[in-house]
């Protein structure tokens, strides 16, 4: 598995253990203000994952999306990538991020290969620094949401997500004004997971 801070020389790796800091860092700040120790709430950035899960329909390469319930923590009701936080017991950031997709949507962590790690996106809103990893699932989905956290299951072609009709740039948000924003049919796909997802579809890992 290649890691994107690996590939672009970043000499620095993120830290993988909760409570640690992170000793990845922008080559640029993010937003004004910005502090790689401590989010805009003050507290320390908390770590968490999430996956771009690939995996094969009849019509072609599919991902998935999942629609947050209104009762979760954070970013309720928003479009999002299966994942969520880093807990002690996760060995790394890449088992949370299978564990979340597990615990949200019943895919096996077994049935997955992990094909790349990118680099952290700093969410400043919730405190969160999230690492997004690329997977491939070995066979085809079967998903059973988990009620409590996922409202909804969006299954989005890939070839979609590639089209430049898709997506725009707007200025919205309350940290990072200006992000892309992905139009899919009714569903907009925007602020920390878009700009996620503009950094996903860049990589040869994404194309299946």
């Amino acid at each position: 598995m290649e890691r994107e801070h690996e590939r672009m020389g970043n000499p620095t790796a993120p830290a993988t253990r909760q409570g640690e800091a992170p000793r990845w860092a922008p080559r640029e700040p993010p937003f004004p203000g910005f502090d790689p120790q401590r989010a805009p709430n003050g507290r320390p950035w908390r770590r968490a994952a999430v996956l771009f899960l690939l995996y094969k329909r009849e019509a072609g390469l599919y991902t998935v999306f999942v629609r947050r319930t209104p009762t979760v923590a954070t970013h309720q009701g928003q479009i999002a990538l299966p994942g969520g936080a880093h807990e002690p017991t996760d060995a790394s950031l890449q088992q949370t991020a299978l564990r979340e997709t597990y615990e949200e949507l019943g895919i096996p962590p077994e049935g997955v290969i992990v094909l790349a790690e990118l680099e952290p996106e700093y969410v400043a809103v919730s405190g969160f620094l999230v690492t997004p990893f690329i997977g491939r699932l070995l066979g085809t989905p079967t998903f059973r949401p988990d009620p409590r956290e996922v409202a909804e299951v969006i299954e989005v072609p890939v070839a979609a997500l590639r089209d430049p009709a898709c997506v725009r740039e707007e200025e919205r948000g309350t940290y990072i004004r200006r992000s892309p924003v992905y139009q899919y049919g009714p569903y907009e796909i925007w602020g920390a997971t878009a700009r996620i997802l503009r950094r996903i579809l860049a990589r040869p890992e994404a194309a299946g």
